[in-house]
Protein backbone atom coordinates (compact mmCIF):
# COMPACT_ATOMS: atom_id res chain seq x y z
CA UNK A 1 0.00 0.00 0.00
CA UNK A 2 2.91 2.18 0.66
CA UNK A 3 4.31 1.85 -2.74
CA UNK A 4 1.10 3.36 -3.88
CA UNK A 5 0.85 6.19 -1.92
CA UNK A 6 4.17 7.16 -2.84
CA UNK A 7 3.26 6.63 -6.37
CA UNK A 8 0.26 8.70 -6.54
CA UNK A 9 1.99 11.47 -4.36
CA UNK A 10 4.69 11.56 -7.41
CA UNK A 11 2.07 11.90 -10.57
CA UNK A 12 0.24 14.42 -8.39
CA UNK A 13 3.72 16.49 -8.29
CA UNK A 14 3.92 15.57 -12.02
CA UNK A 15 0.11 17.00 -12.64
CA UNK A 16 0.66 20.20 -10.90
CA UNK A 17 3.74 20.64 -12.66
CA UNK A 18 1.49 20.35 -15.92
CA UNK A 19 -1.17 22.25 -14.78
CA UNK A 20 0.98 25.07 -13.93
CA UNK A 21 3.44 25.03 -17.41
CA UNK A 22 0.18 24.64 -19.31
CA UNK A 23 -1.14 28.49 -17.64
CA UNK A 24 2.01 29.90 -18.21
CA UNK A 25 2.74 28.57 -22.13
CA UNK A 26 -0.94 29.83 -22.37
CA UNK A 27 -0.52 32.89 -20.37
CA UNK A 28 -3.32 32.37 -17.79
CA UNK A 29 -2.79 33.93 -14.32
CA UNK A 30 -4.29 32.25 -11.15
CA UNK A 31 -6.95 35.47 -11.13
CA UNK A 32 -8.09 34.30 -14.81
CA UNK A 33 -8.07 30.97 -13.75
CA UNK A 34 -10.35 31.51 -10.79
CA UNK A 35 -12.56 33.02 -13.60
CA UNK A 36 -12.72 30.58 -16.07
CA UNK A 37 -13.53 27.94 -13.63
CA UNK A 38 -15.22 29.23 -10.56
CA UNK A 39 -13.07 27.86 -8.70
CA UNK A 40 -11.77 31.03 -6.16
CA UNK A 41 -7.76 32.30 -6.05
CA UNK A 42 -7.23 31.19 -2.57
CA UNK A 43 -7.88 27.64 -3.44
CA UNK A 44 -6.39 27.46 -6.36
CA UNK A 45 -3.51 28.84 -4.83
CA UNK A 46 -3.77 26.28 -1.60
CA UNK A 47 -3.64 23.59 -4.35
CA UNK A 48 -0.43 24.86 -6.25
CA UNK A 49 1.45 25.23 -2.87
CA UNK A 50 0.43 21.51 -1.69
CA UNK A 51 -1.57 22.90 1.12
CA UNK A 52 -4.90 21.18 0.01
CA UNK A 53 -5.94 18.67 -2.80
CA UNK A 54 -7.50 19.36 -5.47
CA UNK A 55 -11.25 17.44 -5.91
CA UNK A 56 -11.81 15.38 -8.93
CA UNK A 57 -14.40 17.55 -9.84
CA UNK A 58 -12.18 20.39 -9.63
CA UNK A 59 -9.69 19.22 -11.53
CA UNK A 60 -11.69 18.55 -14.42
CA UNK A 61 -13.19 22.22 -14.31
CA UNK A 62 -9.24 22.94 -14.41
CA UNK A 63 -8.26 20.92 -17.39
CA UNK A 64 -11.16 22.13 -19.34
CA UNK A 65 -10.51 25.62 -18.65
CA UNK A 66 -6.25 24.82 -19.80
CA UNK A 67 -7.84 22.66 -22.81
CA UNK A 68 -6.44 19.65 -21.12
CA UNK A 69 -7.47 15.99 -21.70
CA UNK A 70 -8.32 14.51 -18.79
CA UNK A 71 -7.91 11.01 -19.75
CA UNK A 72 -5.60 8.52 -18.05
CA UNK A 73 -3.44 6.09 -20.05
CA UNK A 74 -3.52 2.43 -19.31
CA UNK A 75 0.16 1.59 -18.40
CA UNK A 76 0.21 -1.07 -20.32
CA UNK A 77 -0.41 1.15 -23.53
CA UNK A 78 2.23 3.84 -22.20
CA UNK A 79 4.18 2.83 -19.81
CA UNK A 80 6.64 5.39 -19.69
CA UNK A 81 4.15 8.40 -19.69
CA UNK A 82 5.23 9.41 -16.19
CA UNK A 83 8.50 8.99 -16.94
CA UNK A 84 8.48 11.11 -19.90
CA UNK A 85 7.12 13.97 -17.77
CA UNK A 86 9.58 13.38 -14.54
CA UNK A 87 12.47 13.86 -17.10
CA UNK A 88 11.17 17.11 -18.59
CA UNK A 89 8.71 16.39 -21.35
CA UNK A 90 6.47 18.39 -20.20
CA UNK A 91 6.91 21.58 -21.94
Amino acid sequence: MKEHEESADEAYDVVLKMLVERMESMNITVGRLSTLTGISRQVLGRYFKKEAQITFLKHLKICSALRVNPYWVPQELDNDQIEHLRRGGIK
